[in-house]
């Protein structure tokens, strides 16, 4: 990302305009990335049942978590997210929708354990890996480690009790195949992953990207294609609408 809008986007009212103006430019240009991913799965489930659980799981400030809210009037939204600072502006951000959001203060991974977060001075952009060059080189630096929590999905569905996850969203900047290896229950009940792949985070040959598809093909999930993120489904009306009734049986 651009380094000025980096720093402009430290301003809830900078993140607020580009929400009012994002329904004109989808008008014009139609919807793409993660819009696109939210309108069929909307579309494909009015004749089911509606988007009743999502998981933000990295949900930063809660830009996605106001989207999965506005989209998905039914829904729940729980939202994983372990930096405090963004935690305090997400909770603020999402205050309207107060009744149908769960906060959790820690992170995914596949153990549970206690971490040190590396915090970047693009607060989205913070990991549990150290920053690489290719980073450092967008503008963006490390300002400080933050001592967080960290816990394996599978071992806080019993405390959410959740028999469904309609939509996954994860984006935890280089951490994307550990949060799925401790969330194999999770992902059985799950019908629509939609993940940032950040295999660079942990140098030019990790074989991340690889395991991630791996892990999720292997828990019965189609490739959809890459919408800004990755999406992956094995949600029967979202097939059916996708690839149309022939080739969702096929």
């Amino acid at each position: 990302m651009n380094p000025v809008l980096d720093r402009l986007y430290e301003y809830d009212s900078v993140r607020s305009a580009k929400e009012r103006i994002r329904p004109l430019k989808h008008f014009v240009f139609g919807k793409s990335d993660i819009y696109y991913v939210l309108d069929l799965v909307m579309r494909a489930r009015a004749s089911r049942d509606p988007v009743r659980v999502v998981f933000d799981v990295g949900a930063a400030v809660g830009d996605k978590t106001r989207t999965f809210l506005r989209t998905f009037p039914d829904a729940r939204v729980y939202c994983f997210e372990p930096q405090a600072l963004a935690r305090e502006r997400c909770a603020k951000r999402i205050a309207p929708w107060r009744d149908r959001v769960e906060l959790l203060e820690f992170g995914l991974y596949n153990e549970n354990r206690s971490a040190r977060l590396n915090v970047c001075s693009y607060r989205d952009a913070s990991s549990l890996l150290g920053m690489q060059p290719f980073v450092r080189q967008q503008g963006k630096r490390e300002v400080g480690l933050e001592p967080i929590i960290l816990r394996r999905l599978d071992d806080c569905l019993p405390e959410l009790s959740v028999a469904r996850i309609d939509l996954m969203k994860i984006d935890v900047e280089g951490v994307e195949r550990e949060v799925l290896e401790g969330a194999p229950e999770a992902l059985r009940i799950t019908e629509n992953v939609y993940v940032e792949i950040s295999p660079l985070r942990k140098g030019p040959n990790s074989g991340d990207h690889i395991k991630v598809f791996q892990l999720l093909h292997d828990a019965g999930f189609t490739f959809i294609g890459p919408y800004g993120d990755y999406w992956f489904s094995k949600d029967p009306a979202v097939l059916k609408e996708y690839f149309g009734a022939e080739e969702a049986r096929t």
